[in-house]
């Protein structure tokens, strides 16, 4: 590859030469040799003649092959990462939608405890004026707002934990219970 991006020779041809290159045990082997030159063949006469040059190109080479790699490289390297956006995105995704679920679960029991909020003040209003009523409607708003506070206060939690597993009681329940009681 030029300094322009013209590839001018592909990782093939970088690896045919590399290959014809003395290996660092070949180029161990010509260094210590001391021996007559004429007594040696023409493949090791060449190999000793070229090996300076063998020596500084197979780096140049080595780094040649890097770079004409690197778009199929980049390409691999980006679908995985691709794919792990991916992953991360559906993550988030389900996180939103078990935080959202758990606000629809406190949302739902706020609007039964004000249904029965509700239906329990109707009931007052048309016409009981009996102290057992008044203080079992009474007993009934603080129940709700209770139940309401401790559904907010779980529902701003961090971490978002769903409400089905701790719903609040019933407050009818308890109101007839503390009627009865009474």
């Amino acid at each position: 590859m030029t300094s322009t991006g013209v590839n001018v020779m592909d990782e093939e041809k970088l690896e045919a030469v590399l290959e014809m290159l003395p290996t660092e045990d070949e180029q161990k082997l010509l260094v210590e040799y001391k021996g007559d030159r004429t007594c040696l063949n023409e493949a090791d006469k060449f190999l000793l003649e070229v090996l300076p040059v063998a020596c500084e190109i197979r780096p140049k080479i080595q780094i040649c092959m890097a770079m004409a790699a690197m778009p199929r490289r980049l390409d691999a390297i980006s679908k995985d990462v691709a794919v792990v956006c991916t992953a991360c995105d559906e993550e988030s995704a389900h996180a939103f939608v078990t935080a959202t679920a758990a606000k629809v679960d406190a949302l739902e029991v706020a609007a039964k405890d004000a249904e029965r909020a509700f239906i329990e003040t109707r009931g007052y209003l048309n016409g009981s004026n009996d102290k057992t009523e008044l203080s079992r409607f009474f007993f009934v708003l603080h129940s709700f707002a209770v139940d309401l506070a401790k559904a907010h206060r779980e529902n701003s939690e961090v971490d978002a934990r769903p409400l089905a597993a701790g719903r609040p009681e019933d407050t009818s329940d308890r109101a007839r219970s503390s009627g009865a009681n009474a």
